[in-house]
């Protein structure tokens, strides 16, 4: 079973991060101090390095970016990957079944599959 703590995926990842730009003594003034950045023609905006490095994330990632009372707010899609597995395996601790119990109804359902197919009996 995949253990997560009680703590907000956001602080997860923040703290991970943390790890390895603790070197760096002037990164909570960093973090702290906003950015601008320049919308360009085709619609286009380039991060800089030190928020990039801050979130993790390297060019090719893919950013959600969604708007909420007028503020623009890309978040990186593991992230929200990270907060969906949250959510479902708390929707698997409210409804009490385990991960030990839906593998073996997985695996009796595979099986049912593949005699119904291929006529194998397991």
């Amino acid at each position: 079973m995949i253990a997560l703590t009680n703590r907000p995926l956001w602080e997860i990842i923040r703290l991970s991060n943390v790890r390895h730009l603790t070197s760096n003594k002037r990164w909570n003034m960093k973090e702290k101090k906003p950015t601008d950045v320049v919308l360009r023609p085709k619609r286009q905006v380039t991060l800089p390095r030190e928020v990039c490095d801050q979130l993790g994330i390297h060019p090719g990632d893919i950013l959600e970016v969604t708007v909420e009372d007028c503020t623009l707010i890309a978040r990186p899609r593991k992230t929200v990957a990270l907060e969906a597995l949250k959510e479902i395996q708390q929707a698997f601790e409210r409804s009490g079944v385990t991960e030990q119990a839906l593998q073996g109804a997985g695996r009796q359902i595979r099986r049912e599959v593949a005699g119904e197919r291929y006529g194998v009996k397991a």
